[in-house]
């Protein structure tokens, strides 16, 4: 049975910064792709804007993005598909400040500091602008995931090389938005030995490469070699990391369910259960009984 207390709990009021970042369900709508959209009609979605240029470093600090004035009155919610995404680490740092709930803040509006001149958006828009350009990165990094996906299956027939892979358009547009701030992680799903899959998570702000075996076994020298590789290189592009870790001690080992014995055809099914969970560890690891 249920306490006076429990009670009381389940009809609280969400908190004020909650509610001012929550995007209008008419407007959402219109400027954002359901979750249950098609991974086809995802892949064709268009209306989300593309990522800022580096912006200068006075923009990186988010009091450069709050006023305590109103909205703008003649902002409509297609402004924001002209207006560029700010960097991520920037939309983080906006939500910290709005989740503070200083009164002034919560009344105010968020500034469109990076407006190019002469633009037709307006330059105070609403608080929920923050959730709308957190969620449209949210979408633009499934699309890109899908894009390299769906690129390197088309061409793994072709007999395609690594070197040829990594100037796939999709791949270097996924080292621009790490390099500047715009994605946070990247993972995927690796084949190796042509036989078994296994998954790597490369998050540079953490300073660590995940890896999950569910035999258990240590990265390839050949992967970890090209692994540290690649991120060395975007170290010297000018991604933002801890340099003080030196890049071979990045790596570390991901939870995934073990493989039975005798088996030889789960490592896939694992591996993506195990990408999955790490990102969403609502979404429990298998048990290793049903897989068998």
């Amino acid at each position: 049975m249920a306490t006076e207390q429990d009670n009381t709990d389940l009809t609280q009021s969400p908190s004020p910064a909650k509610t001012v970042l929550q995007i209008p369900a008419s407007v959402r709508n219109v400027i954002l792709p359901p979750d249950s959209l098609p991974i086809v009609s995802l892949m064709r979605f268009s209306i989300l804007p593309g990522p800022c240029p580096i912006l200068s470093p006075e923009l990186y600090h988010p009091e450069a993005w709050i006023s305590i004035e109103q909205p703008s009155l003649t902002f409509q919610p297609q402004h924001l598909q002209q207006l560029a995404l700010p960097p991520i680490v920037v939309v983080r740092a906006l939500e910290k400040v709005l989740l503070s709930e200083h009164p002034a803040v919560l009344a105010g509006s968020i500034l469109a500091a990076h407006r190019l001149e002469g633009s037709d958006v307006p330059r105070r828009l609403p608080l929920w602008v923050v959730t709308y350009w957190k969620d449209a990165y949210r979408v633009r990094v499934a699309r890109q995931t899908w894009k390299v996906g769906v690129e390197w299956a088309q061409h793994r027939t072709e007999g395609c090389t690594h070197g040829q892979f990594v100037k796939y358009r999709a791949f270097r547009s996924l080292e621009f938005d790490l390099v500047n701030g715009h994605c946070e992680t990247l993972g995927g799903i690796a084949y190796i030995n042509n036989n078994h899959y296994t998954f790597i998570v490369i998050c540079p702000s953490d300073t660590y490469v995940g890896y999950g075996d569910s035999m258990h076994a240590d990265m390839p020298k050949d992967l970890r070699r090209g692994v540290l590789w690649w991120i060395t290189r975007l170290i010297d592009q000018g991604l933002q990391c801890n340099k003080n870790v030196p890049v071979d001690q990045w790596l570390r080992r991901l939870p995934i369910t073990s493989q039975a014995p005798y088996d030889s055809f789960s490592c896939g099914m694992l591996a993506v259960n195990a990408l999955t969970h790490h990102y969403i560890p609502m979404l429990n690891l298998l048990n290793r009984l049903a897989t068998r």
